[in-house]
C-alpha cells in the first residue's frame, strides 16, 4: 500500500478452529501501520493504524474454506489524517 510516496506494509492475520460439535469459528484482521504512528493514549495503546479492518464469523459443520467480508474500523478512519477506509474480502483455507 502507498502513502504519502511510501510502501507501507499491511499486515494480514486470519484463524480458524473447529470445535467438537462440528461448528467453525474464523476471525481475521488486516491492518496498516504506518512507521510514524503514535499511539492514541501514551501508557496503554499501541500505535494507531492509519487503517484497519476485522470480523469474526461462526458457521455449522467444518468446511476446508471459509471466505467474509472484513468491516472498517470507525476510530481508525476518525484518527486517521486524510481518513483512509480499509475494506477486505478474505479466505481462510485448510
Amino acid at each position: 500500500m502507498t502513502y504519502n510516496g511510501k510502501n507501507l506494509t499491511v499486515s494480514v492475520r486470519g484463524v480458524k478452529a473447529i470445535s467438537k460439535d462440528s461448528v467453525t469459528y474464523a476471525q481475521a484482521d488486516v491492518s496498516v501501520v504506518p512507521p510514524d504512528a503514535v499511539p492514541l493514549c501514551a501508557e496503554l495503546c499501541a500505535p494507531q493504524p492509519l487503517a484497519d479492518s476485522t470480523a469474526e464469523i461462526r458457521v455449522s459443520g467444518s468446511p476446508k474454506s471459509v471466505k467474509f467480508s472484513l468491516n472498517a474500523n470507525p476510530v481508525s478512519m476518525l484518527n486517521a489524517k486524510p481518513t483512509v477506509w480499509l475494506e477486505a474480502d478474505i479466505e481462510i483455507v485448510d
